[in-house]
C-alpha cells in the first residue's frame, strides 16, 4: 500500500512539473494540493514548485510564505538553498527602498558559500541571476554583467535563458534596445534547442512579448515576423492571457505602421477580447479608436471612443496600479481636438493617480514611460491653448524618443510641435524620422502638400504663424501672447496676409483657407461643438474622482506636476 501511494505521489509530482512547463498553473496547484502528507523530499519539491508558480503569477509574498513555512523542515541542503535564493529573488522583485535591496543582498551573500559547497549547477545559476538582478536594480550594470559570468555552462536551458534575459534587461537600462533584441533572440534560440522535457512555455511567452514590444517601437521587420509566427504557434494557456494580450497589441501597432489597416483592426479586436482586466480592455478599445482616427474612419473613431468611455466608468483608476493607467492619457489625446474640457479632465485624473502606479523593478530609471506621459499631456495642453506648457511637454517627449531610437514616436512629437509653432523645421525632422515607415499613417500625414505650400509661399515665416493662429480663431491679443509679439505687430501681419489672399476680414480668411484646403473644414472649437452632442451622452464623460463643475484652465501647479 505504501509503495502504491509513493508511486502515485511520484506520478503526481511529474504531472505538476509538466504543468509548470506548460504554464498550466491552476492545474499544477490542484495537483500539488493532493500531495498533502507526502514524504519530506516530495514535500520539498512540492513547496518549491508551488513557489515557482506563485512567482510566475507575480504573487511574490505568497511564494515567500510557502517557502518560509518549511524553514526548519527542508529534507536536503539543496532544497534549503534553492528556497533561500528564491526568497531573496522575491524580495528583490518587491523592493521599494534601498533598505529592501540591502536586506535581499545580505540574504544572497549568506547563501553564497553554502551554494558553492553544494556544487549544484541550477542553484548556482539561480544565485548568479539573483545577484545580477539586485545590482541591475541599483543601475550597476557592469557588476551585474560580472555576476552573470558565474552562470554555469552546463546548467539547464531555463537557467541559460534567464541569464540571457537578464543581459537583455541590462542593455535596456543602457538604452541600447537593438542589443536588447539581440540577447532576447539568443534566449529564444536556447529554448529552441532544449529537449522536450525543458520546453518552458512561460519563459518563451515572456521573451516573445518583450520582442513584440521592441518590434512595435523600432524598425525591426524580421523580429515582428518572428513574433507573429510565435503568436500563431505558441501553445498559449489561459494563464498566459496577459502576455498574449500585450503581444497582440504590439503586433497591431506594427501592422498599423506598415499600412496594414485591416489586419490592425482585427488584432486590436482580438486584444479587446483577451484583455486581462477592464482597464486593459479600455486601452485596447482606445487604441482601435486611435487607428480609426489616423486612417480617417471618423464614424468608428467616435463609436470606439464612446465604447471605451462606457467601459472606463467601471474602472477605479486610483486603485489600479499598472501601466494601463496610460489609457487616461490616450483618452486625453483623443479628446484633445474634440472636447478640450474632457481632455483636461482625464489629464487631471492621471496627474492625481499616476504616483500610485506600481513601477516594477523593470521600469526603474526607464525614461520611455516619461516620454509617453509628456506626449499625451502635451497634446491636451495644446488643445487647451496652453502653448508654453504644451511646447515644454512635447519637446521633452521628442528629446527622449529621439535619444532612445523610437523614431516614429519622435516624429509624432515633432509633428505636434510643428502644428504648435508653425516652424517648418519640425516637419522636416518628422519626415526624416519616418523614412523607415513609408506606408504608415504618419508618413501620409507628413507628405508635402504642394498646393498648400504654393498658397503660402507669399507669406514670410512670422506671417505664416499668424495665419495659422488666425485660422484657429484666435484674437490678435491671443496671437500676440502666443508668439510674444505686440498686438500692433500682429495686426500688421494680418493686413499683409489679407492682401496675399485677397480678403478683407478674418472670417473671409478662414473661409478662403478652408476652400483651398490649407486648413481643415472645421476648426478645433467648431468640430467639438458641432459633433459632441450627436455622438455622446452629455453626462457620460464623468470620471471617478473628478467634479465636472470644477474643471478649469490648467494651472501652473498641474503643469509642474506633469513635468516633474
Amino acid at each position: 500500500m505504501l509503495s502504491t501511494q509513493s508511486g502515485s505521489a511520484h506520478h503526481t509530482l511529474a504531472l505538476a512539473r509538466r504543468s509548470v512547463l506548460a504554464a498550466e498553473f491552476g492545474q499544477c496547484l490542484t495537483l500539488l494540493d493532493s500531495l498533502v502528507g507526502s514524504t519530506r523530499s516530495r514535500a520539498d519539491e512540492a513547496a518549491l514548485l508551488r513557489a515557482r508558480v506563485y512567482m510566475h503569477q507575480g504573487l511574490h509574498d505568497e511564494a515567500v510564505a510557502v517557502l518560509e513555512r518549511r524553514r526548519n523542515a527542508w529534507a536536503s541542503e539543496g532544497a534549503r538553498m534553492e528556497a533561500a535564493v528564491a526568497i531573496a529573488t522575491c524580495r528583490l522583485r518587491e523592493a521599494g527602498t534601498e533598505t529592501d535591496l540591502t536586506s535581499a543582498w545580505k540574504m544572497l551573500d549568506d547563501a553564497g558559500e553554502p551554494v558553492r559547497r553544494l556544487a549544484d549547477v541550477e542553484v548556482s545559476a539561480d544565485l548568479a541571476y539573483a545577484r545580477a538582478l539586485c545590482l541591475w536594480i541599483r543601475s550597476d550594470c557592469e557588476r551585474a554583467e560580472q555576476e552573470l559570468l558565474a552562470t554555469p555552462e552546463r546548467c539547464s536551458a531555463r537557467a541559460r535563458c534567464r541569464a540571457l534575459m537578464m543581459q537583455a534587461f541590462i542593455e535596456a537600462r543602457r538604452e541600447r534596445y537593438h542589443r536588447q533584441t539581440y540577447f532576447l533572440r539568443k534566449a529564444l534560440r536556447v529554448l529552441d534547442g532544449a529537449g522536450i522535457d525543458q520546453q518552458d512555455v512561460w519563459l518563451r511567452a515572456n521573451v516573445v512579448c518583450l520582442l513584440g514590444i521592441l518590434a512595435r517601437d523600432l524598425p525591426l521587420p524580421d523580429v515582428a515576423e518572428l513574433v507573429a509566427s510565435e503568436l500563431r504557434t505558441l501553445p498559449w494557456s489561459d494563464d498566459l492571457r496577459a502576455l498574449r494580450f500585450q503581444t497582440v497589441r504590439s503586433l497591431a501597432w506594427w501592422s498599423l505602421l506598415q499600412g496594414r489597416n485591416d489586419e490592425t483592426f482585427e488584432l486590436l479586436t482580438e486584444a479587446e477580447h483577451l484583455a486581462p482586466s477592464e482597464a486593459w480592455r479600455v486601452m485596447a478599445i482606445l487604441q482601435r479608436a486611435h487607428l480609426s482616427r489616423a486612417v480617417g474612419e471618423r464614424y468608428w473613431w467616435k463609436v470606439d471612443l464612446a465604447l471605451a468611455q462606457r467601459h472606463a466608468q467601471a474602472v477605479d483608476w486610483s486603485v489600479d496600479r499598472g501601466e494601463e493607467k496610460a489609457a487616461l492619457l490616450l483618452f486625453a489625446e483623443l479628446y484633445a481636438d474634440r472636447d478640450t474640457a474632457r481632455a483636461l479632465e482625464y489629464t487631471q485624473v492621471f496627474a492625481a493617480v499616476r504616483h500610485n502606479t506600481a513601477r516594477t523593478y523593470l521600469a526603474h530609471a526607464d525614461r520611455r514611460a516619461r516620454a509617453f506621459e509628456c506626449y499625451a499631456a502635451g497634446l491636451a495642453q495644446k488643445a487647451l491653448h496652453d502653448w508654453s506648457g504644451a511646447e515644454l511637454l512635447l519637446r521633452e517627449a521628442f528629446t527622449i524618443f529621439r535619444a532612445v531610437g523610437y523614431d516614429w514616436r519622435a516624429a509624432l512629437a515633432a509633428k505636434a510641435l510643428a502644428d504648435l509653432t508653425h516652424e517648418a523645421s519640425w516637419l522636416t525632422v518628422a519626415r526624416n524620422l519616418v523614412r523607415e515607415y513609408p506606408q504608415s499613417w504618419i508618413a501620409a500625414q507628413l507628405a508635402p502638400n504642394h498646393a498648400r505650400d504654393s498658397d503660402l509661399r507669399g507669406l514670410k515665416p512670422a506671417q505664416r504663424r499668424v495665419f495659422f493662429a488666425a485660422c484657429e480663431g484666435l484674437s490678435s491679443r491671443e496671437i500676440g501672447h502666443r508668439f510674444k509679439r505686440s498686438r500692433h505687430t500682429v495686426d500688421t501681419h494680418l493686413r499683409a496676409i489679407f492682401k496675399v489672399f485677397g480678403v478683407h476680414s478674418r472670417g473671409e480668411l478662414q473661409a478662403e483657407a478652408r476652400r483651398r484646403g490649407i486648413v481643415p473644414s472645421f476648426r478645433v472649437g467648431e468640430l467639438a461643438s458641432a459633433h459632441a452632442d450627436e455622438f455622446f451622452d452629455p453626462g457620460a464623460g464623468a470620471v471617478e474622482g473628478c467634479d465636472d463643475g470644477a474643471i478649469s484652465r490648467p494651472t501652473l501647479a498641474l503643469i509642474e506636476d506633469l513635468v516633474s
